[in-house]
């Protein structure tokens, strides 16, 4: 693996921006995501059963998933994945934030998923 600031030393700064915007384009190309902002509450619970059903498989090859939303009696809530994820509590927020990030997204299934 070559650092960028290999990159640069060995090709020249220019080289090294071509380089990189190739690598960006083609991850815009294997990776989609899905985001939305929202002023729905989530329960806990809610969010933990999503995180799980994103796990499955079925919503496409999922490679992180974070967020922030208002959790109504739980208070304002933050998690991310993936691996072990986790649902904590954090400040409150101007408003919810949920991003899911991978490739082959079922973006219907997800938005109807979290109910938005």
């Amino acid at each position: 693996i070559i650092t960028t600031m290999t990159m640069m030393t060995m090709m020249g700064i220019a080289a090294a921006a071509i380089i990189t915007t190739i690598i960006m384009t083609h991850a815009d190309e294997v990776f989609t995501s899905w985001g939305v902002e929202t002023a729905k509450k989530f329960s806990k619970a809610d969010i933990e059963h999503a995180l799980t059903e994103l796990d499955t498989g079925n919503y496409g090859m999922i490679l992180r998933s974070k967020g922030i939303v208002d959790g109504g009696a739980d208070g304002w809530l933050e998690f991310d994945m993936p691996g072990e994820w986790e649902v904590r509590a954090r400040g409150a927020d101007v408003g919810g934030k949920l991003v899911v990030i991978g490739s082959k997204l079922d973006e219907k299934a997800i938005a109807a998923l979290f109910g938005c």
